[in-house]
């Protein structure tokens, strides 16, 4: 009997090792310009597509902007070559860990080392995080005897480097976005934040990558989510572990609802819960202690993305796994689900079966508009529809059949306003441009607006590449 294949529709999704999507156009809260992230650079458009330069940052990773349309968060990825802008990001745990498995590599390179680090013990199945950390430790701090042991190979302790990722505060201006403060810095990718409604405490995903430095072994990233005050006065505070990358504020901006696995990082079928956490008081300020989580809803935990509604609903993608079940009756697409807490024994499918099926595939990344009423959802070669939540009614906007010969998700839709729907466009659709792909606004059925065709080629191309990074 063959094995079952529990959750082929995950290589649909974000559970491959560091391969999160970016948002590339996101658009101000009252609608009147976006800030895109293209060629490693910030660019500021207003809704007719007129650009404007948005300063000297290089593309964030993760990036929102405040209530007030004038002030962002970000995070940028920076380089660091010495120890000493490293150990300060280290927790006591963190740092214990590493000095201990240093010495212990230097230790066993010096006795045992002979033509290739990777035969070493030691070294073996340490993360590509943890080897270029544990080289930088050694080169900075107890070189003793390495250079003249590892002949050539000491090139790539004094090469060895890491990226710090900085979260950080600023404001749009005429002339670009101006920080104003940085609140957190971490040696763990920032992948995905959101503030809350008093805009007074920010919360992220960081994301520790999980790839093995040697050929042949691979671990997964492991999650966590945190938050940190927006005056940049206290340390970050973690909320959960083995979190998924996406969250929301519930809209009082107190609470955290997020999704959050109970098995092992990595497990084919890790089983989760929708769960809450109240972080912040009333004004919006970090409590002292937080409360402790409770948990919504029981999910297959990895396709998971989570939108709070004003109404205190909440509306997540999700698989329907129903347990016994032979592999013919495995979902394989995911779908969407509202939860109430007020009301704990209801969650209410949103979507009907057929649209499910006929909607794209990357439901897991879907965008709600304003009025709640609609959601634009992509598929990964690309497709773009949107569904009418009252009616399950999917409606193409790009099809597979428009699509070039080897597609991709290269810009995940989002809404301006909450009323038109901004998204990439292939070459040769009747909205765009014959030779080139090219940026639309959409509103209705025979309202398109292409607000790209004065946009520079270098900048269509980037917009072009995966989103995946």
């Amino acid at each position: 009997m063959k094995p079952i294949r529990w959750m082929a529709v995950l290589c649909l999704a974000v559970a491959t090792s560091g391969c999160w999507p970016v948002e590339r156009i996101v658009w101000s809260p009252d609608g009147n310009r976006a800030a895109i992230f293209a060629e490693d650079h910030v660019y500021l458009c207003d809704p007719n597509g007129d650009l404007a330069d948005g300063g000297a940052l290089p593309a964030p990773r993760a990036f929102v902007w405040f209530a007030d349309s004038q002030r962002v968060a970000f995070s940028v990825e920076t380089p660091v070559r010495e120890w000493k802008e490293v150990e300060p990001l280290l927790s006591e745990r963190d740092m214990a860990w590493l000095t201990e498995s240093a010495e212990a590599l230097r230790i066993n390179i010096l006795e045992n080392f002979r033509d290739d680090l990777s035969n070493l013990k030691s070294f073996r199945d340490l993360t590509r995080q943890q080897e270029q950390l544990m080289k930088m430790y050694l080169r900075d701090r107890h070189p003793e005897g390495l250079a003249a042991k590892l002949g050539t190979h000491w090139e790539e302790f004094v090469g060895a480097d890491w990226k710090v990722s900085t979260l950080s505060i600023g404001k749009v201006t005429d002339k670009g976005i101006r920080i104003e403060r940085t609140v957190a810095r971490s040696i763990d990718q920032i992948i995905w934040c959101r503030i809350n409604g008093q805009s007074r405490t920010l919360a992220y995903t960081l994301c520790r990558p999980g790839e093995c430095a040697t050929a042949g072994h691979g671990s997964p990233d492991i999650l966590s989510l945190c938050v940190v005050a927006c005056d940049g006065n206290s340390p970050s505070r973690e909320v959960g572990q083995n979190t998924n990358w996406t969250f929301d504020w519930t809209a009082d901006g107190t609470i955290l609802v997020f999704a959050a696995g109970h098995g092992r990082a990595g497990d084919k079928l890790n089983l989760g819960t929708i769960s809450s956490r109240q972080v912040c008081d009333a004004d919006g300020s970090l409590l002292k202690e937080f409360k402790n989580s409770e948990d919504l809803a029981a999910i297959c935990f990895s396709v998971t993305r989570i939108v709070c509604l004003p109404d205190g609903q909440i509306v997540f993608s999700g698989l329907d796994v129903c347990l016994p079940a032979t592999s013919g009756d495995m979902p394989t697409r995911v779908s969407l689900y509202a939860l109430d807490p007020a009301k704990r024994s209801t969650i209410a499918r949103l979507l009907t079966r057929q649209a499910q099926m006929t909607a794209p595939d990357q439901m897991h990344l879907f965008t709600l508009s304003g009025d709640q009423t609609r959601l634009g959802v992509p598929g990964q070669g690309g497709e773009v529809s949107i569904i009418n939540l009252a009616t399950s009614a999917v409606e193409p906007l790009v099809s597979a059949s428009q699509l070039p010969r080897d597609p991709h998700l290269s810009v995940i839709p989002s809404w301006r306003a909450g009323k038109e729907l901004c998204f990439l466009v292939p070459p040769g659709s009747p909205y765009g441009s014959p030779n080139r792909a090219e940026i639309v606004l959409y509103s209705s059925s025979d309202q398109f607006r292409c607000i790209s065709k004065k946009w520079p080629d270098s900048i269509i191309q980037s917009l072009s590449e995966n989103c995946n990074r």
